[in-house]
């Protein structure tokens, strides 16, 4: 695995030439879609961005087109360990940002991914556009930027692309319907008036005979259940943190 190896200096000594966009997209239903596009002509091998989040967590990422499946972080931390232990999709894209080493999913970390031709892969040539899927759990500002440590955005021929705009922010929503939305809602607060009061239990009650009502679905399952009534009596006494 020494050519994985490489490939941590192949992106490090790249030097940025040209220009890419990148955009932070909110796809309303909880999720968000960060898209990477070098531009026509421009095929990445290569991609290293920080990602750092106000307000919210990201709780998922994955990178399309899957011959993003090099990992050079988990393959360092792999290799370092046991030699010649590394396999392609062994391990994670996230990094930390100012360091060599494969990481985990936190308010600031790095996005540290690439494709390799070889008998696994064959034809992994790059792409003009990489997109990173993420879910999100509360309304989240999501920034973007190249990380300086890989060096951001790879081409095939070992050039590099610098970002148009150097960081890109942008929102994403946790989705689903309005009330969701509500401050209090996930405690028992079915009609928005940050109180737990007798009108949020006759709202429960209706719903449970009722059919589904969102608004009193406080743990968002899609469902109203004895777990909803227990999320409204454990706040009754208490009220909204």
């Amino acid at each position: 695995m020494k050519k994985i190896l490489v490939s941590l200096l192949v992106l490090a000594m790249c030097v940025p030439a040209m220009a890419a966009t990148v955009s932070v997209n909110d796809n309303g239903d909880g999720t968000g879609t960060i898209v990477v596009d070098a531009g026509e002509g421009n095929l990445i091998v290569g991609l290293a961005l920080n990602v750092d989040t106000t307000g919210g967590n990201i709780t998922a990422l994955s990178i399309s087109p899957a011959t993003f499946n090099i990992y050079p972080d988990a393959a360092h931390d792999m290799e370092v360990a046991t030699p010649d232990s590394y396999g392609y999709g062994d391990g994670t894209p996230i990094a930390n940002q100012d360091a060599v080493g494969e990481a985990s999913l936190s308010s600031s970390f790095a996005v540290s991914a690439g494709m390799l031709n070889g008998a696994d892969i064959a034809g992994a040539d790059g792409a003009q556009v990489v997109t990173i899927d993420i879910s999100v759990d509360a309304d989240t500002n999501i920034c973007v930027e190249e990380n300086a440590l890989r060096g951001g955005i790879v081409l095939t021929d070992g050039s590099g692309v610098d970002i148009d705009g150097t960081t890109v922010c942008g929102d994403v929503g946790p989705g689903g319907p309005a009330c969701w939305n509500y401050p209090c809602q996930p405690f028992g607060d079915a009609n928005g008036d940050n109180l737990i009061t007798a009108g949020d239990v006759q709202l429960l009650l209706a719903a449970w005979t009722g059919g589904y009502e969102a608004c009193v679905d406080f743990n968002h399952d899609e469902l109203i259940t004895a777990g909803d009534v227990q999320t409204l009596l454990a706040s009754w006494s208490v009220g909204c943190p």
